[in-house]
């Protein structure tokens, strides 16, 4: 019984270690704004050396400004970081997504045009 307590105490011990982590950043709040865009981004050596250019939010967002984004480490990351090889201390590649949107120009009632 005490091998199984054990065992179920460090299996969640384990599960809630391996969490995924999530940033959100926000510069405009917009309501229904459901266009958005995700990218991975690449880095290895504990995450110090970057493998894939930097976010050009104005190359995503095609000029204009972005609403949020969101940096994170999803299940999907984290299962295909299990694929590398393992050595002590040492995350040879550590891959997260990166989600955008972008500011959408709000369409005008036409309405308020003869105004």
């Amino acid at each position: 019984m005490k091998k199984l307590n054990f065992l179920v105490i460090t299996l969640t011990s384990l599960v809630a270690l391996s969490a995924c982590s999530r940033i959100h950043f926000v510069q405009y709040e917009q309501e229904n704004n459901e266009q958005e865009e995700k990218r991975w981004h690449h880095t290895t050596l504990n995450g110090l050396v970057e493998l894939s250019p930097p976010l050009n939010l104005s190359e995503v967002c095609r000029g204009k400004a972005w609403n949020h984004v969101t940096t994170e480490t999803s299940f999907g990351n984290w299962a295909v970081s299990l694929l590398n090889p393992a050595i002590p201390y040492l995350v040879l590649y550590s891959p997260r997504t990166n989600r955008i949107q972008c500011y959408q120009v709000p369409i005008e009632n036409s309405n308020d045009k003869d105004v």
